[in-house]
């Protein structure tokens, strides 16, 4: 396992963040499926209302799916770059590399953090640098006094599904509507209320 440091991102970091691909390969997705049934009603004069069941399950498909993990273009992460309220890299030990970063914007009125950015080079992968970079990043936010963090991913990104359950996120919604390019999303949260 390779060496690296965590610390905060410094303005001369962000080309180098931009630099790194975070772009990922999946055999699995997200598969949702959707019934919907009509409820008939006994009392003369009410309409029938729609009963609605969304499930999701695992789906390995035919041949991997390359997926870029940008979520953030440079233009709006150098826009950003002011407004990010915790912005931490992982570099390299030896030759001080960016090897990951993360970033976390605050929702003050709601206590929330929103993690917006999880990215990790590919040789870096599985050497604990996403989970370490999610370690500083839970105990900001939790000295920041938010109640939880949340995230959202889309259905494609089922390797950031598993990474995130295993740090102690949880599933806690959809929208089929808030994706730009019209993927289903995921919202996953961390509590950090009970930890005040």
């Amino acid at each position: 396992m390779s060496s690296f440091n965590v610390r905060p991102a410094e303005a001369d970091d962000l080309t180098a963040c931009l630099a790194l691909d975070d772009s990922y390969s999946t055999n699995w997705v997200w598969q949702v499926i959707e019934s919907r049934s009509d409820l008939l009603l006994s009392e003369p004069g009410l309409l029938g209302e729609e009963q609605r069941t969304v499930s999701f399950r695992p789906t390995r498909l035919p041949r991997p799916r390359l997926v870029s993990g940008k979520s953030e273009t440079p233009h709006r992460l150098r826009a950003a770059w002011q407004q990010i309220d915790f912005f931490a890299i992982a570099t390299s030990e030896g030759s001080n590399e960016v090897v990951g970063y993360i970033n976390l914007f605050l929702d003050r009125q709601r206590e929330l953090a929103w993690l917006t950015q999880v990215a990790v080079a590919e040789g870096w992968r599985r050497q604990r640098v996403g989970a370490t970079l999610l370690e500083a990043a839970k105990e900001w936010a939790r000295l920041a006094a938010q109640r939880s963090i949340l995230t959202e991913l889309t259905t494609a990104n089922y390797p950031a599904s598993r990474f995130l359950q295993s740090q102690g996120f949880t599933f806690c919604g959809y929208n089929d509507a808030f994706d730009p390019a019209g993927e289903m999303t995921f919202f996953y949260n961390y509590p950090l209320a009970q930890n005040r």
